[in-house]
């Protein structure tokens, strides 16, 4: 980012995105203080009609102990379901949350798009890059690179030496058409990359 210059920008968006899984992080915990108290409540009220019927009926020899633990034991088995359920309508509001970020990622236009006569190589690249001429920016009026001109021939190995932020990692990323020149042109062995399909390009 730094080299980008992103930070700010980074920053802004982060910080969009963390308010928005925090709003529904807040909407699930609501759903949950809702459900939760009321089968709580259910439960508990459920447990003491048994256990206070059942005492009666104990104490007036109407039902024997074992057939009210027994009863205690089947309302046990009667609620977990109940609270599985309540369990299944957190997972479906973080499921459902998840799904729509998913979703939204998807359906991010692609920023870089082909040439209608974009095309494979006719041979295999042999790795000639030029850049002629190239200038570049990220943001406008702050110049990244500018009238650069500089040609690795096939084979050839070249350092690219300067400070943080200089635009080297950002050779790399026009040469993949992350990004695309402002002014001038990128050659591989002698044709514009802005020619080639994005795909075979950055396999390549």
């Amino acid at each position: 980012m730094k080299s980008f210059a992103r930070e700010e920008y980074e920053d802004a968006r982060f910080g969009h995105e963390d308010s928005r899984v925090y709003s529904l992080g807040v909407k699930v915990a609501d759903l949950g203080a809702l459900y939760e108290p009321i089968i709580m409540f259910l439960s508990s009220l459920g447990t003491i009609l048994v256990v206070g019927l059942g005492s009666w009926l104990c104490f007036t020899g109407e039902m024997l102990p074992g057939t009210l633990v027994a009863f205690l034991l089947y309302l046990n088995l009667l609620y977990r379901p109940i609270w599985q359920v309540n369990e299944l309508v957190h997972l479906w509001e973080h499921a459902r949350a998840s799904s729509e970020h998913i979703s939204k990622i998807i359906k991010i236009p692609r920023e870089m798009y082909e040439s209608p006569d974009a095309v494979e190589s006719p041979r295999p690249l042999r790795g000639s890059v030029e850049f002629s001429n190239v200038s570049f920016a990220y943001q406008k009026g702050k110049i990244t690179l500018k009238n650069l001109n500089f040609k690795a021939k096939e084979g050839e190995r070249i350092a690219l030496v300067g400070p943080t932020g200089a635009g080297k990692s950002t050779l790399a990323s026009l040469v993949s058409r992350f990004y695309d020149v402002d002014d001038g042109a990128i050659l591989i062995d002698g044709i514009d990359i802005r020619n080639y399909e994005l795909t075979y390009l950055r396999e390549t």
